[in-house]
């Protein structure tokens, strides 16, 4: 007796079922490790600017922390006038004339073309051979201004100009608004070294296309005492850096250079693998507290040892976001870092 043998095998519906069910497994598998892939590029990204703004910081805390603010510098820029304009050429601003703030030059003259004291008979300048009068010798009254007819102390800040001639800018608005720079103007302890950090711009090319990008630059400059008084009064740029005009570094700040030439004039001192979108100095108090120091208004803070509040935002490079389709991450940090210097930087 002969058998009968039937073939069985998969329907059309069973075949679209099977391939619809390896579908959404295959889809779920690819999901699945591309948002393992997104997730641990975003965490190594992130990783990455957080370590760039530890180190940013601690290299800003290094300067300041061996350095102080330069009040003398902050208030060349509140009266407008040029950077580091030599003491042989005081065209608008000479080093010294906010440490002269602080001074009653006597009866021998008001202002700061009054200094030096005078003999006895009230017109002969001083010498060893006459009897000082007393009430001419120059006074450090350690309020900015000194003279009362020149205004009230408490609204004259470095940052905000003088209100004593030639200087008569007033300081509008309320000079709490000027403790806000987007520059950081340090000098050390002797007087001989000034330091600028700030944003600069960097133009970068990434696959064709070009980014106008921060990063954290300084330039630092060298002190001369061209009249043997035993404080700079002139300043050189450093040997480590590329400039041959000194007044063009601020514009060279806000002007975007191309990647290649990124360390000429400002040189930076962040990682370029991470842009700056954001950088703010608070600095506080507004005046030296170790010239100010008979400004004790509580509101005006004057009696603090100087410091700043550095608030930073930064996010990857371009260079590092090529192929990365998620959310850009950012990070933002926020410290306070004192100097350590404890006395006064003379600059008169």
């Amino acid at each position: 007796m002969a058998s009968k043998l039937t073939k069985k095998g998969f329907t059309l519906v069973e075949l679209l079922i099977a391939t619809a069910i390896f579908a959404v497994f295959l889809t779920s598998i690819v999901t699945l490790l591309v948002d393992i892939y997104r997730s641990s590029r975003r965490i190594t990204l992130e990783d990455q600017i957080y370590q760039d703004l530890r180190i940013m910081v601690k290299q800003v805390s290094d300067l300041l922390e061996n350095s102080t603010i330069d009040y003398e510098e902050y208030y060349r820029k509140a009266v407008g006038g040029d950077l580091y304009t030599k003491s042989s050429d005081p065209t608008t601003y000479t080093y010294g004339d906010y440490g002269k703030l602080f001074y009653d030059f006597g009866s021998g003259g008001t202002g700061l073309s009054g200094e030096g004291a005078l003999c006895n008979d009230g017109i002969t300048p001083a010498n060893s051979a006459c009897v000082v009068d007393k009430t001419t010798i120059d006074r450090n009254m350690g309020k900015n201004p000194p003279l009362a007819t020149f205004g009230d102390p408490e609204s004259a800040t470095a940052f905000c100009g003088a209100s004593q001639p030639p200087y008569a800018a007033l300081c509008t608005p309320a000079p709490t608004v000027f403790n806000l720079q987007s520059e950081l103007y340090l000098i050390n302890a002797n007087g001989d070294r000034k330091t600028i950090l700030g944003l600069e711009l960097i133009t970068k090319t990434v696959d064709g296309d070009s980014y106008d990008e921060k990063v954290l630059s300084t330039v630092w400059f060298n002190g001369i005492d061209t009249d043997s008084d035993d404080v700079p009064d002139d300043w050189i740029i450093g040997d480590e850096f590329n400039n041959t005009d000194d007044a063009d570094l601020m514009t060279d700040l806000a002007t975007p250079k191309p990647e290649n030439e990124m360390y000429k004039d400002f040189s930076p001192i962040s990682p370029v693998r991470t842009n700056i979108l954001d950088l703010k100095f608070y600095i506080s108090p507004l005046e030296d507290p170790y010239k100010a120091f008979a400004e004790t208004d509580p509101a005006t803070g004057t009696l603090v040892q100087p410091h700043i509040t550095l608030v930073m935002t930064v996010e990857p490079s371009a260079s590092e976001l090529t192929n990365y389709l998620g959310e850009i991450p950012r990070q933002t940090i926020q410290t306070t870092i004192y100097s350590k210097v404890k006395q006064e930087v003379r600059s008169y």
